[in-house]
């Protein structure tokens, strides 16, 4: 694995920790999937490895997501309309009605997890025998990287 790949995954878990939503019971779940991302690269298969990794750091973003909306309908004393968060509709809430108290997510940002994590990520989730690249998937972990810091200051 490139070193610069494993340092972002690091640094991705580095946010989490010392990010607001840090303490919510599901961060622990997620900061693990990163590990298991890095795990994943001891795999001697390019395809298991891939399928892996894309799997892991799916389950990880879509969580991590899913807590933060969840949160922030808490904060504004209202219950969602549909209780169950998928990576795109906890982007659009985040684009859309934004943070309490915060800034709406930016639409470059929408858009690069749009298209490099969600889109992507149903991709290679739900059609038989497509796996990312290794350039895909260092996208895919570079876009999140960029979405996490973003997010982590609205």
């Amino acid at each position: 694995m490139a070193n610069n790949f494993k340092k972002e995954l690091r640094t991705i878990q580095k946010i989490i920790k010392g990010s607001p939503w840090a303490k919510e019971s599901d961060m622990a779940d997620v900061l693990d999937e990163y590990d298991r991302v890095v795990s994943a690269e001891s795999e001697k298969s390019m395809i298991k490895r891939s399928a892996l990794q894309i799997l892991y750091s799916s389950r990880a973003i879509d969580t991590l997501l899913a807590v933060i909306v969840k949160r922030d309908f808490a904060n504004r004393r209202q219950t969602p309309s549909d209780p169950h968060f998928t990576i795109g509709s906890s982007l659009h809430h985040l684009k859309n009605q934004g943070l309490v108290g915060g800034k709406h997510l930016n639409v470059s940002t929408f858009n690069d997890l749009d298209r490099n994590v969600c889109d992507k990520r149903n991709m290679y989730l739900h059609r038989a025998g497509k796996f990312p690249t290794l350039i895909e998937l260092r996208q895919f972990i570079s876009s999140t990287l960029n979405g996490i810091r973003v997010i982590s200051k609205l």
